[in-house]
């Protein structure tokens, strides 16, 4: 037992069997020495009456240290089997035996000596128990069924010598079975890209914004001529009258003169590198889309705008266009969004315009039309018939209206829409390519028939037609 309890604190030889530091700092003269008395501290000991006081202090010293530290981590039989062992520390009555006094002074050492040791020891131990209720249980299958084969050893050994044995039920946790799960954050540390399943949704979601909306409605020709001329009939001098026999017959007459559009084009390209078709399925029906919507758009744009026209764009509708006029003599009280479609159509018809009228308007206004209450219990109003086609469009500012007879209004296709692609410059070299679209287009309306559309806001439309009080 001296071997097993002092062999861990340095202080037995396997060798000699004797007790003292495996150093080998103390020569066989220092050990004669210690064991003679000498070596001593001086120091006053209240075991004065011992054959060597300082080393029966000593070794109480020792004791207590020991006695303190295993206070709380064994059993008093533990405790006082250790003390007894303890007792090959003192040299006996006969001088033999024992440990040299520097030994024991190193062992009692607060710092260095057996309380130290025993410290050291006590928080090792403590860190590896508490490593050990770190380690979680294992809960593999194989695990459970060995836990239970172990469990129930004696129970399972009886049965095999066919003697009566109780054996305890056997349940498997499942739920529990992999104790390190495979999880998408373990098994796809660096990310699932081009791990997991996916799918693209074919082509590619449109910006929401205005449509060409006036475009879609227009009446369409075709041409093949850049110059593309029309016959104006001009008023008429002198008229038909009844007469009598041999009377001269009225003379009448009447001039004719030209008219001429040429054409205008519209065009818009695009410059992309040659990897992006080659890289992206339907990059390019996606630039021609794109390409298509802003060359319809821009046409759209100026052929209802307000621009005068020139040698390179045509005269846009509201340009073409006139006011309400009162003078047409439609009047009522507390006019509405209805009764201003109504005198605009009433108008276009007493100028003798016939054919299908197509009013644009603001979403809005239509809204606030059609929601107009008939009285104040909130019955709502039944719209009139108000002989126009009336188109939602966005390209109409809020207030107001764009109302024309469409038979008068001309537009033909000199060029149709197309596409082309190619290179510019040093662009094979760069890898870059070029696709532009066009169109070439008429648009004009005869002199004979202006007046045939009118632009004008909803607020002047009602005073125009408001019953005088």
């Amino acid at each position: 037992m001296k071997r097993t309890f002092f062999k861990q604190f340095g202080f037995f030889d396997e060798g000699t069997g004797n007790a003292y530091p495996t150093s080998k700092r103390f020569s066989a003269e220092r050990m004669a020495h210690f064991k003679n008395g000498g070596g001593g501290d001086g120091e006053e000991d209240d075991d004065d009456d011992e054959p060597n006081p300082e080393e029966a202090r000593l070794i109480k010293k020792i004791k207590l240290q020991v006695r303190g530290q295993l206070k709380d981590i064994a059993t008093k039989d533990e405790v006082a089997s250790i003390m007894e062992q303890l007792k090959f520390l003192k040299t006996d009555d006969k001088g033999e035996g024992g440990f040299p006094i520097e030994a024991l002074r190193e062992m009692a050492d607060k710092e260095k000596g057996a309380m130290a040791v025993l410290v050291k020891q006590g928080l090792e131990m403590e860190r590896l128990a508490k490593i050990v209720g770190k380690i979680p249980t294992d809960m593999s299958i194989r695990s459970q069924c060995q836990a239970f084969l172990d469990k129930n050893k004696d129970a399972i050994k009886k049965i095999r010598n066919k003697e009566n044995a109780s054996l305890e039920p056997f349940e498997l946790d499942l739920r529990a079975a992999a104790t390190s799960p495979m999880l998408p954050s373990t098994v796809m540390p660096g990310g699932t890209a081009y791990i997991n399943r996916f799918e693209i949704q074919p082509g590619i979601n449109e910006l929401l914004r205005p449509e060409p909306t006036f475009w879609d409605f227009i009446k369409k020709g075709q041409t093949n001529a850049e110059t593309y001329i029309w016959l104006n009939k001009r008023p008429t001098d002198g008229a038909a009258g009844f007469i009598g026999p041999g009377v001269y017959k009225p003379a009448i007459s009447f001039t004719v003169n030209t008219e001429q559009s040429n054409a205008k084009k519209v065009a818009v390209n695009e410059k992309m590198a040659t990897e992006l078709l080659e890289d992206i399925d339907g990059f390019q029906s996606w630039v021609e889309n794109e390409l298509r919507y802003q060359l319809m758009q821009k046409v759209n744009d100026i052929l209802q705008g307000s621009g005068a026209g020139s040698s390179t764009e045509p005269e846009g509708l509201q340009h073409m266009s006139t006011a309400y006029d009162p003078l047409t003599g439609v009047s009522t009280t507390n006019p509405n969004f209805w009764d201003c479609i109504k005198a605009c159509v009433t108008m276009l018809r007493v100028k003798r315009f016939r054919g299908q009228v197509v009013a644009f308007v603001n979403p809005v206004d239509l809204a606030n039309g059609v929601m107009t209450k008939a009285n104040v219990q909130g019955q709502l109003f039944i719209p009139p018939i108000t002989g126009a086609t009336i188109v939602e469009d966005l390209n109409i500012p809020l207030g107001y209206v764009q109302v024309f007879a469409v038979d008068y209004y001309k537009l033909l296709i000199y060029k149709s829409f197309r596409m082309a692609w190619g290179w510019e410059n040093d662009d094979f070299t760069k890898n870059l390519v070029t696709v532009l679209a066009e169109m070439r287009i008429h648009q004009f309306n005869s002199q004979n028939y202006d007046g045939f559309a009118i632009y004008d806001s909803l607020v002047n439309i009602e005073n125009g037609i408001t019953a005088a009080p």
